[in-house]
């Protein structure tokens, strides 16, 4: 993919001049026309309704570029690519190589979005356990001897938050899952050590999982299409 420095956020109280050029030079490769913020919230909007086939769809707007940008910062490769660049807050956005990868691209991100602010409908059931009563108190620091692999078969492991309990059914790509180079699944622990879990966190930490399990379904589907 070719690509642009774009420097800011995406919307319409921020849009600078290099993004402006940018969402120009997007319309013009993808054949679609950008719509403002008030043309959006006006009639003409019905003709980008998620009922409608990618195909038929005809305009963008500052949302659909958001949820593109997201789903982009979620590729592996291309952090690594554009880390100086993310590191001094700007973000360089690629140019899909045609409307079809942009579109998905941008339900990708919309659905990373739904899936991080815990939207329950796209976090699904809960697959980490947490089996073991006591007093739920975070006493290890949360390092690779707290971690074991437990089923190599399906690979999942379990992390102890003490000497009797533990999360478990953890998957290994999860509990290695890396998001702006972090670990969110042993970091959400190491943060609460010396703490005592109540059943909000347990909750809070099992829907972490699952949402984690969805993330990183998602970012390797990104990575087919960022390149």
């Amino acid at each position: 993919m070719n690509t642009l420095l774009c420097g800011g956020k995406v919307g319409e109280d921020s849009i600078n001049l290099n993004l402006l050029y940018y969402i120009e030079q997007l319309g013009n490769k993808l054949g679609l026309t950008y719509l403002t913020q008030e043309e959006t919230e006006s009639n003409v909007c019905f003709v980008n309704s998620p009922d409608l086939r990618d195909d038929y769809k005809t305009s963008f707007s500052s949302k659909d570029i958001l949820d593109f940008s997201y789903a982009v910062l979620h590729s592996e490769p291309y952090r690594e690519k554009y880390l100086a660049y993310l590191e001094n807050d700007f973000l360089q956005l690629p140019y899909p190589k045609d409307s079809g990868v942009f579109w998905r691209l941008v339900a990708i991100g919309s659905e990373l979005c739904a899936i991080h602010n815990m939207d329950a409908a796209k976090v699904g059931k809960f697959i980490a356990n947490f089996p073991q009563e006591g007093d739920n108190s975070v006493t290890v620091r949360i390092q690779e001897t707290d971690w074991e692999i437990v089923d190599v078969e399906n690979n999942l492991g379990r992390v102890w938050i003490n000497e009797k309990q533990y999360f478990d059914t953890i998957p290994i790509s999860v509990w290695e899952c890396s998001i702006g180079g972090k670990l969110p699944a042993k970091k959400w622990l190491k943060d609460r050590k010396g703490s005592i879990l109540e059943e909000d966190d347990i909750l809070e930490y099992q829907k972490i999982i699952s949402a984690l399990v969805e993330t990183d379904r998602l970012m390797k589907v990104i990575d087919k299409m960022v390149v």
